[in-house]
Order: structure tokens, then C-alpha cells, then sequence
């Protein structure tokens, strides 16, 4: 149980890890309003590729969140 632990742990630091280095290259924009997730995209008419892939990476995390935290405090009580 103490290496799915320790495997979970490292899984969601490195999940928010990319999930932070995601919003800091994100904010690193040249026109950046004060409400990050709706600024204009970078380049006009082209997709924002940093945002998408930190909201898709947040997503993820948030979706792996539950059963790396559930099932370990389950057998913990």
C-alpha cells in the first residue's frame, strides 16, 4: 500500500506541477486582462495552445483527484 501511495503522491505533484508551469507560461501573454481565461489569444484567429492545454491538464488532475484520494482514505479508518 505504501508504494501505490508514494506512485499517487508523485502521479498528482507532477500533474500540478505542469499545471503551474502551464499557468505561468500562460500569463506570460503581452496583452493580459485582469480575468486570465478570457484573454484574447495570442496570435489573432489562432487557438490559444497554452491555455487549452492547462485547462486540459487541470481537468485531468481534478478528474484523478477522487480515487487517489478516496480509496487510500477508505482502508486508512
Amino acid at each position: 500500500m505504501l508504494k501505490a501511495l508514494q506512485r499517487s503522491f508523485v502521479s498528482l505533484t507532477l500533474l500540478y506541477l505542469s499545471v503551474g508551469v502551464m499557468g505561468a507560461l500562460s500569463y506570460a501573454g503581452p496583452s493580459m486582462p485582469s480575468l486570465v481565461v478570457l484573454r484574447p489569444s495570442l496570435v489573432a484567429g489562432e487557438q490559444d495552445w497554452l491555455m487549452l492545454v492547462g485547462r486540459t491538464v487541470y481537468l485531468v488532475t481534478l478528474t484523478l483527484q477522487v480515487p487517489f484520494a478516496l480509496y487510500p482514505l477508505r482502508l486508512a479508518t
